[in-house]
């Protein structure tokens, strides 16, 4: 192959505006420094230049931003937004996610599909198979791993989801509450009420009235669960005697907590 010469060089790098600043050509492969129309100095090898359309790397640059390199990066932006969309509405396969999930999921392949992933729905009274999106595993993987709060069971369809007996239940199926604390929201608001008419509407401790009132247990729910709905247990007293009663010893907050009234007298 033949060699250039530094004039032939010169010659073909002028055709497109550009200057060899450079004194010394030792080759195609070997760094020359150019001066392009805009007075940019910059360094390249003539091969580059010819074959590969290299041009000036600071006149690119303007030339991008100016040119809509914002509107370009919102395109991009947009399309890897939709990518990532696509996957996670997409269903997962069964090689990608089985292993994060079968220890606890009862799990299968699609039979329609054997690269898909099937689970079963977490509703008692459904129980179907169906297929669950990268999305939707991803978040059940969260919850297994203790990243994100809450169970993210996987349910079929929103039907499902709304009558499941635990969906967002913390401790009680729906239509239960916490025997073991006492406090029945029906019950306790009939026992409030009785209370407060019992007690005239009056604190006990400072006789106002007219001001907003509350039924204080005088042994507490958590202490005494059985008496929780008896008025004999309880006393009408207004918001700031409520306060004082809590800051005496016995009956502070920190001493009505479960773990302290399991301590006993210690």
């Amino acid at each position: 192959m033949r060699k250039y010469t530094i004039e032939e060089v010169e010659s073909c790098i002028q055709k497109f505006g550009y200057l060899l600043v450079s004194e010394k050509y030792n080759g195609a492969n070997s760094k020359i420094k150019l001066e392009c129309p805009k007075s940019h100095l910059w360094e390249t090898t003539f091969a580059r230049f010819k074959n590969s359309g290299r041009r000036c790397r600071e006149c690119t640059i303007i030339k991008r931003y100016k040119g809509g390199a914002k509107a370009c990066y919102r395109r991009n932006r947009s399309k890897r937004l939709n990518d990532v969309k696509n996957y996670r509405n997409s269903f997962a396969f069964f090689d990608t996610h089985v292993f994060k999930i079968d220890f606890c999921e009862k799990v299968r392949r699609d039979p329609s599909n054997l690269n898909l992933l099937q689970v079963r729905c977490a509703e008692t009274s459904c129980r179907r198979w169906f297929n669950p999106t990268n999305s939707r595993v991803s978040s059940r993987t969260k919850s297994l791993n203790n990243e994100r709060s809450g169970e993210s069971k996987f349910y079929c369809s929103e039907d499902c989801k709304q009558t499941c007996s635990i969906y967002r239940r913390r401790d009680f199926p729906k239509g239960f509450y916490n025997q073991n604390q006492g406090r029945d929201p029906k019950v306790q608001a009939e026992w409030r009420v009785m209370v407060l008419e019992r007690d005239e509407y009056t604190c006990v401790r400072c006789g106002i009235s007219e001001v907003p009132l509350i039924a204080h247990h005088i042994e507490g729910i958590k202490l005494n669960p059985i008496l929780s709905a008896d008025i004999d247990n309880g006393m009408t007293v207004c918001v700031s005697c409520d306060e004082e009663i809590h800051k005496e010893k016995g009956c502070r907050r920190i001493d009505l907590t479960k773990s302290n009234i399991c301590k006993g007298d210690e």
